[in-house]
């Protein structure tokens, strides 16, 4: 757990690297979410906020509530594609989830 909360905070990184672009666009929900295993005892005793999906072809697939994602457009979407690239460069499963308004 230590591995991924780790690579949670450099993927913040990325993010946050890219929070004073401009924010043209759709308004969207776009989001980062992973697939991983996490016994819920693990889960409770992390620092991480995960959100499970639980609907369509995400089941099984976390949000990641700790990532910056500011925003409600193209910003946003940038931001959750910046967390998605960086959590995939250190070995997870990670996807954006995008969704418009």
């Amino acid at each position: 757990m230590a591995a991924l909360e780790a690579a949670v905070k450099a993927a913040s990184q990325k993010a946050l690297q890219l929070k004073d672009t401009d924010d043209n666009g759709t308004c969207n929900f776009d989001a980062c979410i992973i697939k991983i295993k996490i016994p819920k005892r693990l889960r409770d005793a992390s620092s991480l906020k995960l959100s499970q999906c639980s609907y369509g072809v995400f089941r099984g697939w976390y949000f990641i509530d700790d990532l910056p994602l500011y925003g409600q457009a193209n910003l946003r979407t940038s931001m959750a594609e910046a967390a998605a690239d960086s959590l995939c460069a250190a070995g997870y499963n990670a996807h954006v989830y995008y969704a418009m308004d």
